[in-house]
C-alpha cells in the first residue's frame, strides 16, 4: 500500500501551519500598532486559514486509520516506523516538521492572547478613570450649559 497521499496531506498541513504563523506574525504587528482596522480584515484570513487547517487535520487522520482521535507524538512515529513502505521516513520528517511548526503557531497564539488581554485589560482601566474623572468633574448641566459657572466669567478672556 503506498503512502503517497498521507504523505501530501502532511505536506499540505505543514504548508497550511506555516501560512497560520505568517497570519499570527501579522496579528502581533497589529495589535502591537493598535490598528484595529487592518486587524478586522486580518480575522477573516485567521477563520479561512484555521478551517483549511481542520479540513487538512481530518483528512490526514482518515488517512492514518487510527482507532481513536486522541494519540501522541510518539504513536504516530511508531505507526510510521512501522509502514512497509518506501516512504515511511520521508512521513516521519514530515510528521515532524508539521508538529514543530504547530507548536510554533500554538505558542505564537497563546502570546498573541496575552497581548490582547493586556491592551483590553488597559482599555477597560481608562474607561474606568474617564468615567470617574466626568462624574468628579461635571462641568456641564443636563441642558448642555456650564453649571456653576458663570458665563461672564469667559467673556473678554482667551
Amino acid at each position: 500500500m503506498s503512502y503517497a497521499p498521507l504523505a501530501n496531506v502532511l505536506a499540505e498541513e505543514q504548508a497550511g501551519f506555516l501560512n497560520f504563523l505568517a497570519l499570527l506574525e501579522e496579528e502581533h504587528v497589529l495589535l502591537v500598532n493598535k490598528d484595529s482596522d487592518a486587524l478586522a480584515a486580518l480575522l477573516v484570513r485567521l477563520d479561512k486559514a484555521t478551517s483549511e487547517l481542520a479540513e487538512l487535520a481530518q483528512r490526514r487522520r482518515m488517512l492514518m486509520q487510527f482507532k481513536s482521535d486522541r494519540y501522541s507524538f510518539d504513536d504516530v512515529i511508531d505507526w510510521m516506523k512501522n509502514l512497509d513502505d518506501s516512504e515511511s521516513s520521508r512521513l516521519i520528517e514530515l510528521w515532524k516538521s508539521l508538529v514543530e511548526i504547530a507548536e510554533q503557531a500554538r505558542l505564537k497564539h497563546l502570546s498573541n492572547g496575552v497581548l490582547i488581554e493586556t491592551l483590553a485589560k488597559n482599555n477597560a482601566q481608562a474607561i474606568q478613570m474617564l468615567a470617574t474623572a466626568s462624574q468628579i468633574t461635571n462641568l456641564y448641566g443636563p441642558d448642555g450649559k456650564l453649571e456653576g459657572l458663570s458665563s461672564k466669567q469667559f467673556r473678554g478672556q482667551a
